[in-house]
């Protein structure tokens, strides 16, 4: 994968404070356990369409955890969240609160507009 896994033990390399600190993400440490690769592959444009707008209705699971922990290091990146759990916790307020799902409407009406 080319992400955070929700699979599988992810090694990850961070530059903080000048220093780079290499360590491992486990799954399990932050959803209780891993998931199955199954439970997150996608599929044709239609079918991943619609995970999108599950995750982003609140549907739990393995695609909203896989969505929420990179969502959590992209947060973290940016400055904006100082640890992974304040990262996971802080998107999965913006799927609960509809925040998430709104800038995917305005997205596409974006797109349909200037097409």
């Amino acid at each position: 994968l080319d992400e955070i896994s929700v699979c599988a033990p992810t090694r990850v390399s961070e530059l903080r404070d000048g220093m780079v600190r290499t360590y491992d993400l486990h799954p399990e440490h932050f959803f209780g356990e891993p998931a199955a690769l199954e439970e997150i592959l996608g599929g044709d444009p239609e079918q991943n369409a619609a995970i999108t707008r599950k995750i982003l209705k609140g549907e739990p699971g393995p695609c909203r955890n896989v969505v929420t922990i990179n969502a959590a290091a992209a947060l973290m990146a940016a400055g904006r969240a100082e640890t992974l759990n304040d990262g996971i916790a802080m998107a999965e307020a913006a799927i609960d609160n509809g925040e998430a799902m709104n800038k995917l409407e305005a997205l596409v009406a974006f797109t349909q507009e200037n097409a």
